[in-house]
C-alpha cells in the first residue's frame, strides 16, 4: 500500500494547483483497503488491478473534482466500487447519489460511505427505472457515450451537465452518440491517460437526424 509521502508526490505531479490533507489521504487509504478486502467476494475491480488501484482508479476519479460545481444535485451511475462517487465524496463533494443495480455492490457502497464519514445516497436500482432529475451526471467505465445519454434521459433536465472520463476511443463514442442525440461537448485532457479525455457535455436532446 502506498505511503503518504508517495501519495503527495503523485498528487503534486498530477494536480499541481491543488492540495490534499493527511485526513483525506487516510480516508482514501481506508477506502482502498476495503475495496481490496471485499474485491474477491463482490468483484469490485478487475483482476490484476490491485497493484495499480491508485493510478488506475483513485487518481483517475480525483481528476473529476475540478469540473463539479458546488450546490448541485449529483449522481454517479453504475457506481460499482465507488469510483468516482466515493472518492469525490471523500474529497468533499457532498450529497452524491450513487446508483448501482447490483445489491452486493450497493451494500458495499453504503457501508464504506458510512465508514469514511461521507453523506452519499445509495440507490440500488437500474438507472433507466429512476425519475428524479439531477444537475450533474457522472459515470466512469460504465458504457459507451450513446448508452449513457440514452439511459439517463429520465434523470436529466434541460440544463443537466454530464461529466464522463473516456479512453482513446472517445471520438468514436462521440460520433456514434451524435447519431441519436444533439449536444455540446468540451474535451479536457486526462491527467491519467494521455490518450483519454474528460467529456463535459451540455444541452442534450434527441436528434432524429445524423450529424
Amino acid at each position: 500500500m502506498i505511503s503518504y509521502d508517495y501519495f503527495l508526490k503523485e498528487h503534486q505531479r498530477l494536480f499541481p494547483d491543488t492540495n490534499v490533507s493527511r485526513e483525506t489521504f487516510d480516508r482514501l487509504l481506508y477506502y482502498v483497503q476495503k475495496v481490496i478486502e471485499y474485491n474477491q467476494s463482490f468483484n469490485l475491480i478487475g483482476s490484476g488491478e490491485k497493484e495499480k488501484i491508485w493510478e488506475r482508479h483513485v487518481f483517475d476519479s480525483m481528476q473529476l473534482y475540478p469540473y463539479i460545481e458546488e450546490n448541485k444535485k449529483i449522481c454517479d451511475i453504475g457506481s460499482g466500487a465507488g469510483f468516482p462517487g466515493v472518492v469525490l465524496g471523500i474529497m468533499g463533494v457532498s450529497g452524491i447519489t450513487l446508483i448501482e443495480s447490483n445489491e452486493k455492490k450497493a451494500t458495499f457502497l453504503k457501508n464504506v460511505s458510512r465508514e469514511t464519514l461521507i453523506d452519499n445516497n445509495i440507490v440500488c436500482e437500474r438507472v433507466e427505472n429512476l425519475k428524479k432529475p439531477f444537475d450533474v451526471i457522472i459515470a466512469r467505465a460504465v458504457s459507451p457515450l450513446k448508452n449513457l445519454l440514452l439511459w439517463t434521459q429520465n434523470i436529466s433536465h434541460k440544463e443537466t451537465q454530464y461529466i464522463f472520463p473516456k479512453g482513446k476511443k472517445y471520438q468514436e463514442e462521440i460520433t456514434e452518440a451524435y447519431k441519436k442525440f444533439a449536444f455540446d461537448v468540451v474535451l479536457h485532457h486526462s491527467v491519467t491517460n494521455e490518450n483519454g479525455r474528460i467529456l463535459v457535455i451540455k444541452n442534450v436532446h434527441k436528434n432524429n437526424c445524423r450529424r
